[in-house]
């Protein structure tokens, strides 16, 4: 029974560990579904052990979608993206960060950021209707309760 929930547990949440091959940077984030959204959440380091200008720069595999953030934020439903500039391509998140430092140092920075589809069938219409009323993860437009304005936007986004 553990070792099936531990792979259930891999399946949800998929955790990434990358280093940048020359020192600079490290970088560990989750993946994990949460209804129509894929929500990505981690840290990234800079280290100053080569170099006291370290620069982070990577490129998210992501589905398409609509770029967006948690819900509860200082920024509500804005990506978490602390970095000098971050761009949206169709499949991609790409994040760049550069600082400055004057000896031996480790920066930590949080980052979270979702990708909510655009495309809907009808299993996600069932899906959505199973959370009405509520303030699930089919509340698409962040309004605090999935009704019928996030109907009629799975309905815009209909698969012909």
């Amino acid at each position: 029974m553990f070792q099936v929930f531990m792979v259930l547990l891999g399946v949800l949440f998929s955790g990434h560990n990358e280093t940048d091959p020359d020192g600079d940077w490290s970088l560990e984030y989750t993946v994990h579904e949460d209804g129509p959204t894929t929500v990505y959440k981690g840290v990234v380091r800079l280290f100053t052990t080569d170099t006291t200008s370290p620069c982070f720069n990577y490129c998210f595999d992501t589905p398409e979608g609509v770029l967006s953030g948690p819900k509860v934020s200082h920024t509500p439903g804005q990506p978490v993206m602390p970095f000098d500039t971050y761009t949206r391509g169709e499949k991609t998140v790409d994040g760049l960060w550069c600082e400055q430092f004057k000896d031996d140092q480790q920066t930590p920075r949080y980052f979270e950021f979702h990708v909510t589809r655009t495309e809907f069938d009808g299993d996600d219409v069932n899906k959505l209707l199973s959370q009405w009323g509520t303030d699930g993860s089919w509340d698409l437009n962040s309004d605090g309760v999935v009704d019928g304005r996030d109907l009629a936007l799975v309905l815009n986004g209909w698969k012909t």
